[in-house]
């Protein structure tokens, strides 16, 4: 490890439990959330980073959503 390829302070990790509301509900445990769907789209290298802009709206639409009808975004 080198302190090029070492990762910064301020990385961190993240875990996520996916599993079906009858599965949460029999372990006793209440959801925090509800996965709907995910886009994913490209664009051009020279604008790296922007790829929701092009993937939200037609998730949203796919689903019948408006922006308003989601409380937290993982982007």
């Amino acid at each position: 490890v080198t302190a090029g390829n070492a990762s910064q302070l301020s990385d961190g990790a993240a875990a996520v439990v996916v599993m079906e509301a009858k599965e949460a509900e029999k372990r006793g445990l209440k959801p925090l959330g509800r996965f709907v769907g995910f886009n994913v789209a490209g664009c051009d290298p020279d604008e790296m980073g922007i790829g929701p802009v092009f993937a939200v709206p037609r998730l949203l639409e796919r689903h019948g959503l408006k922006v308003d009808d989601i409380d937290l975004w993982e982007l």
